[in-house]
């Protein structure tokens, strides 16, 4: 079950980091406890502080000051108990030694991989300096992309200019989305056709390619996208919608929450959506011949963002947080 017997492969304690603990996070605070939030992202992910308080297998600890002085913030805890929910899980992802023994080969890996995105991220971005990580309500919504409904249909066309424009927003930075142009040239033009050139691998050696998937209906492309993406992982997903042109194609981010139901978010609308989403999309091309449109995922949440191509599809947002 969920949280039971969790312990945390990096600290080896079962102490359970929550959304809202990091938002109250400062950036130095976050960056000292990246492998941390590694380790733990790989297993639970980053619960809400309801879930948590909704489950049995956790305990809430007060805030306490320990006999040396030092203050402890209060927090969440996994009931102790027999097993490991997260050596059950690592020990599938990590290398073994000869006595059959995880090494954690694979998981140092990764947080090498975060030290070195956290590192690379720079201290603005279109002129705006990087403030604390937003959480979801500052960094998506409207806020992305809010001149969406006026006039300028470059609004309409920036799809994937707002979804690395959004990511950055989860970063700190508090920018929002310029308007798609026929005269866009370069980076620009580059990431109109192809939406994943806003990425690359954290240690910026590759660009890497969507998965492509061909699916005959809503049912089938639902299927295929649940069993790609796990909890956690936050994805780009690009399809061609009902009624457009043939060289069309609308991008969204897809992940999954904490109940393991798919979420579609468009940051160039602002809307949130379900699974009804999917019977938006043309899945046959030609019905006759039997030619399918495919559609494309790419994963989002473990590569670096292209930051200076950032500066040439963003501004400094007209709307402030704190």
């Amino acid at each position: 079950m969920k949280f039971k017997n969790y312990r945390n492969s990096y600290t080896n304690d079962n102490r359970i980091y929550t959304k809202n603990e990091m938002l109250d996070m400062t950036v130095r605070e976050i960056k000292d406890r990246a492998d941390e939030f590694v380790a733990q992202h790989e297993v639970l992910g980053l619960p809400d502080e309801s879930e948590l308080a909704g489950s049995e297998n956790v305990v809430h600890v007060e805030a306490y000051t320990r006999e040396d002085g030092t203050e402890v913030k209060a927090h969440w805890r996994s009931k102790p108990g027999e097993g490991s929910l997260n050596n059950e899980t690592t020990t599938l992802n990590n290398e073994d030694d000869n006595n059959g023994t995880s090494t954690g080969k694979t998981a140092r890996i990764e947080m090498d991989k975060r030290k070195l995105y956290e590192k690379n991220i720079p201290d603005n971005v279109a002129g705006v300096k990087r403030g604390k990580p937003m959480n979801k309500e500052q960094a998506g919504g409207h806020n992305v992309n809010p001149e969406f409904s006026s006039d300028d249909e470059g609004y309409k066309q920036n799809c994937t200019s707002c979804i690395p424009v959004h990511k950055a927003r989860e970063q700190g930075f508090d920018i929002e989305a310029l308007p798609a142009s026929p005269n866009d040239v370069g980076q620009v033009k580059m990431l109109r056709a192809y939406p994943y050139y806003a990425y690359e691998s954290v240690d910026g050696t590759k660009m890497e390619s969507p998965t492509k998937i061909r699916s005959n209906n809503a049912s089938e492309c639902i299927s295929q996208i649940e069993n790609e993406i796990k909890t956690g992982e936050c994805y780009e997903f690009w399809y061609h919608p009902h009624g457009q042109e043939d060289n069309y194609a609308h991008a969204v981010e897809i992940s999954k929450n904490a109940e393991n139901k798919l979420e579609i978010y468009d940051p160039q609308s602002g809307n949130y959506y379900g699974n009804e989403y999917f019977d938006d999309i043309d899945y046959k091309k030609d019905c006759l011949d039997n030619v399918y449109y495919p559609q494309y995922l790419f994963r989002i949440d473990d590569k670096k963002l292209k930051y200076d191509l950032l500066n040439k599809i963003s501004k400094p947002s007209q709307r402030k947080f704190k």
